[in-house]
């Protein structure tokens, strides 16, 4: 009797098993994020042209729409760090924004302004830092979370020219502290020239190499020793996507991918 239990129980279970699938649950329009925000994990989708976060609930119910307080004279880049108790101590949620425009010179060239700004979900800022871009967080053994802000000067160099470090007031809970967006190339979809990160370089000679998605390359260019991040002329490429990678020692290391309009 016991065996025949048991021989039912394992029919049942294989069959539970056997029947168990991956379950489609909803399709969101762009590119979705989750976050732990304090009230529960919550997916959000940013849009760049209404300059909105949507915000849902794991059943994928809408939560709540924010408005981002982009100037007139700005693009938004980019929306992360989604949250509750990261940036204020109130129940409001807040997020970081980086936001850009173009500066046209006399010899045609140009470059990018950014501005990293903290918003709440009523449109307050919170933080202002001019020329910030990239935003990472890390939490130390005293549970104390800092926020790095990294500045550039495009009009000067690609490079780095400084680093703002901020005390926050809350705990970066749900967060791995990555940097804001892993550090992608911008704009996108760019025109004549896109800004390209160089996360793998170090002080050895490479080479840029830009191509396709079906592998086709497309040029081939020496990258300056040290090089954070590349300023890469896009007007001479087709519309599309695509990948580049650096090429050192006799060593192939991907980088990233951008996309052309």
């Amino acid at each position: 009797m016991k065996i025949y239990t048991l021989l039912v129980l394992a029919f049942f279970f294989t069959l539970t098993i056997a029947n168990a699938q991956i379950v489609h649950e909803n399709t969101y329009s762009g590119a979705a994020e989750v976050s732990n925000t304090g009230n529960g994990y919550k997916f959000y989708v940013t849009d760049y042209v209404n300059n909105t976060v949507t915000v849902y609930n794991e059943d994928h119910s809408l939560w709540k729409t924010i408005t981002l307080p982009v100037a007139g004279d700005q693009y938004l880049y980019d929306a992360a760090y989604l949250s509750a108790g990261l940036f204020n101590t109130d129940s409001l949620l807040e997020l970081i924004m980086v936001t850009y425009k173009y500066i046209s010179t006399s010899d045609t060239t140009g470059y990018y302004v950014y501005t990293t700004s903290i918003v709440n979900e009523n449109g307050s800022e919170l933080l202002n830092v001019p020329g910030g871009d990239y935003s990472l967080t890390y939490t130390n053994g005293s549970n104390k979370t800092k926020l790095l802000v990294y500045i550039y000067d495009f009009s000067l160099s690609t490079y780095i020219v400084s680093t703002e470090v901020y005390g926050l007031p809350g705990a970066s809970s749900g967060f791995n502290d990555l940097g804001i967006e892993g550090f992608k190339a911008y704009p996108v979809p760019c025109a004549d020239r896109v800004n390209l990160p160089l996360s793998g370089h170090n002080n050895s000679q490479a080479e840029l190499v830009v191509s396709d998605i079906s592998g086709q390359e497309y040029s081939r260019s020496k990258v300056p020793v040290g090089a954070s991040l590349i300023q890469y002329q896009a007007d001479r490429l087709p519309p599309g996507t695509y990948v580049y990678r650096l090429e050192t020692n006799g060593k192939s290391i991907p980088a990233g991918k951008f996309i052309k309009k």
